[in-house]
């Protein structure tokens, strides 16, 4: 066998055993190296404490954990409770628009309702009854009475500690932070004594995570977000199909049926007399333009 070639298969050999070492430290991870104290900072060799700088440093950790979900929690019920309110699923103006100007949701300007807009009216006619069904918090068996009350009085406590913690490890040397050790020991106790600690609040919080996303999916039929997606389409539906010759009759219907009745004060006007005949169209406009302030209205109500 050539030297040349010996030479060269033995260099091969070598290079593939340093990257089978270099692959097999990879998969391995880094290498730990333990510090000693004397290769610490100075100014951290010479730091030490007089209570538990550790144990606290956990709680404190834990705690604002428990702290961001009793917030998420609180803001998930509110949300709910708002979405599935009398008042944001109560559509019927724009459901009796939608009816004056479609027959029902049957037709537009005499033609029948295109699939689209009748999908619209179908989404919009059951709202009232798909939100609350959809948001209902009765759905996160996790979540009850007692667990919102739980929340709402962890929440203080929680925060309280943070500050605490907060206060006493970063605004003052080592005796200030163990100055509060006592603190920071009664509202740690306080804190599992009435359940907040250590991971009481997990699950809730995941549920009504989840619900929250399925009430406000704008893909999901019946959802409070896709219902006020369909009341804006709605507007548009109603404009495209308005029959300018039962304008007057849909504008007065609408006024009657929508908008606050008030008593007007009774004027009387001069009369003139004229022997003048004009035959121009003198059509009042003043019932359509209501009308179109009525519709103005609807659309000004929509609020998400």
């Amino acid at each position: 066998m050539p030297l040349a070639f010996m030479m060269l298969l033995i260099i091969l050999l070598h290079a593939g055993e340093r990257q089978a070492a270099k692959i097999s430290q990879e998969r391995s991870g880094p290498k730990v190296q333990h510090l000693n104290p004397q290769d610490l900072p100075t100014y951290l060799q010479s730091q030490s404490y007089d209570c538990d700088i550790y144990g606290f440093t956990k709680a404190a950790s834990v705690s604002r954990t428990q702290y961001s979900r009793t917030k998420r929690i609180q803001k998930a019920v509110s949300n709910l409770e708002k979405y599935s309110s009398q008042e944001n699923t109560n559509f019927d103006k724009t459901i009796s628009l939608m009816n004056m100007t479609t027959e029902d949701g049957t037709t537009c300007r005499g033609a029948p309702l295109n699939a689209s807009s009748v999908a619209v009216y179908n989404i919009l006619t059951k709202c009232k009854e798909s939100i609350p069904t959809i948001c209902n918090m009765s759905l996160v068996s996790s979540f009850d009475q007692a667990v919102n009350s739980s929340v709402w009085a962890c929440e203080p406590l929680l925060s309280a500690f943070g500050s605490t913690f907060k206060d006493s490890m970063f605004k003052g040397p080592n005796e200030q932070f163990c100055s509060k050790a006592s603190d920071l020991e009664e509202l740690n106790q306080e804190l599992l004594d009435k359940g907040c600690l250590p991971n009481t609040f997990n699950e809730v919080d995941k549920d009504l995570i989840k619900l929250n996303k399925n009430c406000t999916k704008g893909s999901l039929t019946g959802s409070y977000i896709n219902c006020k997606l369909a009341q804006i389409d709605a507007i548009s539906v109603v404009e495209g199909c308005i029959d300018p010759s039962t304008a007057t009759t849909e504008a007065t219907s609408v006024a009657t049926t929508t908008m606050p009745t008030t008593t007007m004060p009774t004027t009387t006007m001069p009369t003139t007399t004229t022997t003048d005949t004009d035959t121009t169209d003198t059509t009042d406009t003043t019932d359509t333009t209501m009308f179109f302030k009525v519709l103005q209205l609807d659309i000004n109500g929509i609020m998400f």
